[in-house]
């Protein structure tokens, strides 16, 4: 393309030139193409920010409960579980070899007693309403002190 003196350019020179170009297809099209793929990114971005808000909503309604919470959960209840346990075989000890009076030929009667009592505890686990469990946020965001 020609400059002029001045630096600008003539009209014709401007055509010439443009007729050198090589276009890939109709620049119509292209800007169409192009703001279509915009648009489905932008519907993508919208999409995975709404998915988002609903889990967020879903949270707050107390529908959904994080990984984390239920990992908390389950380690608090699993962990009561375990001390109710070892206090039954604590407590029941005693009872476990008075009802087999000392005698290996009566192992029968020692398990049946120890699935007994374990069955007990489970039913005393099943009432949660003597367990409280607390779970401080705050204190858990610090992490372990």
């Amino acid at each position: 393309m020609r400059l002029q003196k001045d630096k600008s350019v003539l009209k014709k020179d401007l055509e010439k030139y443009a007729k050198t170009l090589v276009f890939d297809g109709d620049p119509m099209e292209q800007a169409h193409l192009a703001r279509k793929r915009k648009l489905e990114l932008e519907n993508a971005r919208l999409e995975k920010k709404n998915e988002i808000l609903e889990l967020e909503l879903q949270e707050k309604k107390k529908l959904y409960i994080s990984r984390t919470d239920a990992e908390l959960a389950r380690a608090a209840v699993l962990s009561v579980y375990e001390a109710v346990m070892k206090n039954m075989v604590a407590l029941s000890a005693g009872k476990w070899v008075k009802a087999v009076s000392g005698d290996a030929r009566r192992v029968g009667d020692l398990i049946a007693q120890v699935l007994d009592d374990m069955a007990e505890a489970s039913n005393r686990l099943a009432d949660m309403s003597d367990f409280e469990v607390v779970f401080d946020l705050e204190e858990m965001a610090d992490g372990p002190t």
